[in-house]
């Protein structure tokens, strides 16, 4: 992780690994994803200004689109479509996941033009 900053706290380095996780749970169950999003609201002052701050931009942006979009699979279900729909989010949601935990470890962040949240 050399792309690290010196000020990022290991401890939200920890932090952010186990968001990515709780994303990819949340293919499964929406409670991990209404966990991961707890934590951004209640850690994102703690990493402002070091590369987790992208991380943790991409991880909110990845819920919010995800949650929608099963909240959407789920009301179609009945007309057949909503299985497609959650399995477009769910394909999506992995890329997102793979994306944002793969520049984490390699220590860098997420690029300015793979986020819409800024």
């Amino acid at each position: 992780m050399a792309g690290l900053d010196e000020n990022d706290n290991s401890l939200d380095t920890t932090i952010t690994h186990i968001a990515y996780g709780l994303l990819l749970a949340g293919i499964l169950s929406p409670i991990p994803l209404i966990v991961c999003i707890a934590i951004y609201y209640y850690k994102k002052k703690d990493v402002a200004g070091t590369i987790l701050e992208s991380h943790f931009d991409w991880q909110a942006l990845t819920f919010w689109v995800a949650f929608i979009g099963f909240i959407i699979g789920s009301i179609t279900e009945g007309i057949g479509l909503g299985y497609l729909v959650n399995i477009a989010i769910s394909i999506w949601l992995l890329y997102r996941v793979y994306m944002g935990w793969r520049a984490l470890y390699e220590g860098k962040k997420i690029a300015q033009q793979q986020t819409v949240s800024k």
